[in-house]
């Protein structure tokens, strides 16, 4: 893990204490893309699979994480929120919850050129959540900069 995912995996844990509950952590993060695990266990249901509320947490904050991210690189100060987010689950997850997720860079730049032109930016998008993406996230994340 980079000093970079280290440090946002951070101010996860410390500004979504629930996100140390879930055993939320931060696998891979370079430019526009992340990979995020979490633990069947604390996120198991009656069924022995994982719980949907883990999952739709899991992968909201692996897109909010991204667009940090994305936002801390350029570096611009702006609060970060998901707006919307719509998860449809296809199939159970019984092992290790993975997510992951990426901007291209066209996307990202457009982004960002929007946040520091206007202040105010929004970015969709897709959150695979489980080795065959078992089920998926479609978010969109909003930027404002902060004055």
């Amino acid at each position: 893990m980079t000093s970079q995912s280290q440090l946002l995996e951070q101010e996860i844990h410390k500004t979504v204490p629930l996100s140390r509950t879930l055993g939320y952590h931060i696998e891979s993060l370079s430019g526009g893309s992340i990979q995020v695990v979490a633990p069947l266990e604390p996120n198991v249901n009656m069924h022995n699979s994982a719980f949907a509320g883990s999952l739709y947490a899991i992968a909201a904050l692996t897109a909010w994480g991204l667009v940090t991210h994305i936002v801390n690189e350029a570096g611009i100060d702006a609060a970060v929120v998901i707006g919307k987010a719509e998860i449809i689950y296809q199939l159970p997850i019984t092992e290790a919850i993975h997510c992951r997720s990426a901007a291209t860079p066209d996307i990202s730049s457009e982004f960002l050129a929007k946040l520091a032109r206007v202040g105010r930016a929004k970015i969709l998008l897709t959150v695979a959540i489980g080795n065959q993406s078992e089920a998926t996230l479609d978010a969109i994340v909003f930027a404002t900069r902060n004055e």
